[in-house]
């Protein structure tokens, strides 16, 4: 038979129970609602981590056009400074060569002995330009006695 002792302890058993059912009722509404808040946090930081990306793509195009304008603009200076050079190397290396023949007209050879002939002296002058590394070397050196500056 069932004595009243047992019955008394059913129902304590019952109590604790529905009381530990009620807690977790209660747990799993808590991590619902935490799971909800952190579920618009991540919302959050993906559109802050999209924005992130978005404005890292302008800065990148951003620093690209700077830099191609610079590339562009250091071509164009070497360029004008190349074309430039290559002239005052023409002009320098023409007047040089000028004065060496102008000096070797002008000077009168010394005591030469009436019973000898006169020795045949010819001088050549070499006019020749190595490329210097920014001068681009296919560009066409100008025959001996012309000067090209353009």
């Amino acid at each position: 038979m069932i004595t009243l002792e047992q019955i008394r302890l059913l129902e304590a058993q019952v109590d604790k129970a529905l009381k530990f059912i009620d807690s977790m009722k209660d747990e799993n509404e808590l991590l619902k609602m935490e799971l909800e808040e952190s579920g618009k946090k991540i919302g959050a930081l993906e559109s802050t981590v999209k924005a992130y990306k978005d404005d890292q793509g302008r800065i990148e195009e951003g620093i690209l056009n700077a830099l191609n304008k610079l590339n562009q603009f250091e071509d164009t200076l070497l360029t004008s400074t190349a074309v430039g050079q290559a002239a005052s190397v023409l002009v320098g290396e023409k007047v040089a060569a000028a004065q060496v023949r102008q000096e070797a007209k002008s000077e009168e050879p010394a005591y030469v002995p009436a019973d000898k002939p006169e020795p045949a002296i010819s001088f050549e002058v070499r006019e020749e330009i190595l490329p210097e590394d920014d001068v681009d070397s296919t560009e066409a050196v100008p025959a001996a006695g012309e000067l090209d500056i353009f």
